[in-house]
């Protein structure tokens, strides 16, 4: 015989616990009768369920059925209760929504208002910071243009660039215009920056 499919397991476990009907009852003892593992299984579960054989029935007192349908009716009670006081505050709120509109725009504007007031007194706190950046920076560039002369003046022996001008030139003109030459060097003709040597 074949190996029992999942549909009749489930047949046999309930015949078992005695939840089925007259056809399914027929079905399931012809099940037990005609294969060895469908008896197994019925063995098997009959043997596991014995021990709640020597369980005694009881009814179920009265207190307690009177005692849950009145907890459940309060339950019922008390959630009416609260459906019909959120029903009535929607109401009401519907009412002041305009007043609730202004109230919103009023603390939207409060906070804009602190908002402005912080930024006025951060102003000039900002304002100090970035001439200091500013300050630092210069000085930073200043310190390169002296640190230039400084190795202009150790590589030419101690003098300090010059750009020899005509009267009246202007400085950019120096030896394009004068036909100025370095002492020691051959000229060029052409000006050349003071950090280069």
């Amino acid at each position: 015989m074949t190996a029992l499919n999942n549909q009749q397991k489930q047949l046999l476990f309930d015949y078992c616990l005695g939840l089925v009907s007259p056809e399914e009852a027929a079905e399931a003892e012809s099940l037990i009768a005609s294969g060895e593992e469908a008896a197994g299984i019925h063995a098997r579960i009959k043997s596991s369920l014995v021990p709640l054989e020597a369980l005694e029935t009881e009814p179920c007192p009265d207190e307690l059925v009177e005692g849950t349908i009145w907890r459940v009716n309060n339950v019922v009670r008390s959630s009416q209760l609260k459906l019909e006081q959120l029903l009535a505050d929607e109401q009401a709120r519907g009412r002041a929504g305009r007043s609730q509109l202004w109230n919103n725009l009023s603390k939207a504007a409060a906070v804009a208002a602190v908002i402005l007031i912080g930024l006025a007194a951060w102003h000039p706190t900002l304002n100090a910071a970035r001439q200091r950046y500013w300050r630092q920076r210069c000085q930073a560039q200043l310190g390169q243009v002296f640190q230039g002369f400084r190795n202009y003046i150790s590589d030419h022996d101690g003098q300090m660039p010059a750009v020899p001008t005509a009267a009246g030139a202007p400085w950019w003109w120096g030896t394009r215009r004068t036909g100025w030459r370095r002492p020691g060097r051959e000229s060029s003709g052409t000006t050349r920056s003071a950090n280069t040597a």
